[in-house]
């Protein structure tokens, strides 16, 4: 008797040990905490964005021969508009344009082409001083991120408006763009997806990282643009036209040049210095535009922008510029270097 129970209870016990192995990580995994993963040592070296929290690392250098006029937070355009998206920034009431200095050509200018490269947008956030601004599609994935960074730094955004191109069989505008034979409803609904990725931004732009497209016959330039512009207005945003040609006539500026960021040091250097005043030349405000967004783009206009040749200017947002549009086209024409064609 004594050895029948033995062998009965051996056998329960055997049979709870292949229970238990064929069921080998339900009860363990499940109730193991979690250990933090450690980024690999390749990844530790990777510049990616970070959260608005953590952008006083990473602040502009000082500026020492050029001086922002009046750049201050309350100095910022507010985007407080219908239809916002509630997660939006609270930004300031907009102020009268600042008026441009008197002592010196005003100079504003705006880096477009942020946000392609995590690393390239990091460098040009720490390197360019804080009254130059920033362009960007809307299409970035992180857009939203970039532009409360971006405003956390006191600069100004401005987000591309896809549009039909003047030349839509070279051009694709995403699929997004205003034009290309949509309705009067389907361009408002584009738009509305682009306010919602615009929201905290200073303004909307007709330029993207490869320049101004509009002239000459793009979306912009037509009819159909005159309802999408009282949107804009609606919604307190600014519009930066890419070149006088493009006949804006809602609130906002007007590009005098454009600077292509990709060629070589040389041509770059040649280019800023050709933006210099002169007799000849003496353009009382220029509103320059940069892009594509490189690293040699960023390094040669840090680089001017704190020489002895910036001494020459006033650094200014491009929202100093800012007028109600109907005499756009004669400003811009007469502050123009080089009838605003690509530097």
């Amino acid at each position: 008797m004594f050895w029948a129970v033995s062998l009965t209870a051996l056998a329960g016990v055997g049979l709870y040990g292949r229970h238990r192995a064929a069921h080998p990580a339900v009860g363990g995994i499940k109730n193991r905490p979690t250990a933090p993963i450690s980024a690999p040592e390749s990844a530790k070296t990777t510049i990616t964005p970070q959260p608005a929290r953590d952008i006083s690392q990473a602040q502009p250098e000082p500026i020492s021969h050029i001086t922002a006029s009046g750049i201050t937070e309350t100095s910022l355009p507010k985007i407080g508009a219908p239809n916002t998206p509630a997660t939006a920034m609270a930004l300031p009431q907009p102020n009268s344009a600042a008026a441009p200095p008197t002592d010196r050509p005003a100079l504003a200018v705006v880096m477009q082409g942020i946000g392609y490269s995590d690393t390239l947008t990091q460098i040009a956030l720490a390197k360019l001083p804080a009254p130059v601004a920033l362009g960007i599609s809307p299409y970035v994935d992180d857009i939203s991120d970039l532009i409360q960074r971006a405003r956390s730094q006191g600069r100004e955004v401005f987000v591309t408006l896809p549009m039909q191109s003047a030349h839509p069989e070279h051009v694709d505008e995403g699929p997004h763009a205003l034009g290309y034979g949509n309705t009067e409803m389907q361009d408002r609904q584009e738009l509305q997806w682009c306010l919602d990725r615009a929201a905290g931004a200073t303004g909307l732009t007709d330029v993207s990282e490869n320049g101004d497209d509009q002239s000459n016959g793009g979306y912009a330039t037509t009819l159909d643009f005159a309802p999408i512009a009282e949107i804009m207005a609606s919604h307190n945003l600014l519009y930066l036209a890419g070149s006088p040609d493009d006949g804006r006539q809602t609130k906002g500026m007007t590009a005098t040049n454009w600077l292509n960021g990709d060629t070589d040091a040389a041509t770059l250097d040649a280019n800023l210095a050709a933006l210099l005043p002169s007799a000849s030349n003496p353009a009382p405000r220029i509103l320059l535009m940069v892009g594509p967004l490189t690293p040699v783009a960023i390094q040669h206009l840090s680089d001017w922008l704190k020489g002895p040749a910036a001494k020459a200017f006033t650094l200014v947002p491009p929202s100093t510029f800012t007028d109600d549009g109907q005499t756009t086209n004669k400003q811009a024409e007469a502050a123009q270097i080089s009838g605003a064609k690509s530097l």
